[in-house]
């Protein structure tokens, strides 16, 4: 079995919630615990709640206190980590808001997995409130609706590395998404309205 550890020098964890103990798909891995303590390091990171559970404070005391360097994205992650592991982590800029959106149109590749024809991004971290539903129905009706996470629970491998995730989000009709990593959108997206936790951005 290939050990990670010794094919790179560092590991970064960061992103939106990345660090969220109720998701059923952040575990040990996001924590980086592959890897050795001196290769550990977080950027931006995200709790995405304001308390760890009794039940997981253990894990994440364990693991965040072997980091390398410590970063998060909000002021309560700083505080979790000091609560956790009495180490002081510096709060910083979310890494979507560090390029223009010029920057990221360089970057981002159309796949030929995109859809031909114009269409609606869907991308949820948690479970869809019945707004959220609403919502996709509603556009359903009139574009194709690209759900990323859905394709991916119901285990479809989809060639959509970071790269043509770029392209999804500047070339789709309409954003649907709770997630606040996709917030760099609003520079390319002149007009938005709020569903309870859902963001459309048209």
């Amino acid at each position: 079995m290939l050990d990670l550890s010794e094919q790179f020098d560092y590991f970064i964890a960061g992103s939106d919630q990345v660090w969220n103990p109720y998701y059923d798909f952040v575990g040990t891995t996001e924590l980086l615990e592959f890897a050795r303590p001196e290769q550990r390091i977080s950027y931006a990171a995200s709790f995405g709640v304001n308390e760890i559970s009794d039940e997981k404070k253990e894990v994440y005391a364990k693991n965040l206190s072997q980091f390398k360097a410590l970063s998060v994205r909000e002021k309560r992650g700083a505080e979790i980590i000091k609560e956790l592991t009495d180490r002081e982590a510096k709060v910083v800029l979310d890494p979507t808001m560090l390029l223009t959106i010029e920057q990221w149109s360089k970057v981002e590749k159309k796949s030929k997995f995109i859809p031909k024809k114009k269409y609606g991004l869907v991308y949820s971290l948690g479970e869809k409130n019945t707004d959220f539903e609403n919502a996709i129905n509603l556009y359903g009706k009139e574009m194709k609706i690209f759900d990323i996470r859905t394709l991916q629970k119901n285990g479809r491998e989809i060639p959509v590395g970071p790269a043509e995730f770029l392209y999804l989000i500047h070339h789709a009709e309409i954003i649907l998404t709770d997630s606040f990593h996709l917030l760099y959108s609003l520079f390319s997206i002149t007009r938005g309205l709020s569903l309870s936790n859902v963001v459309v951005l048209i």
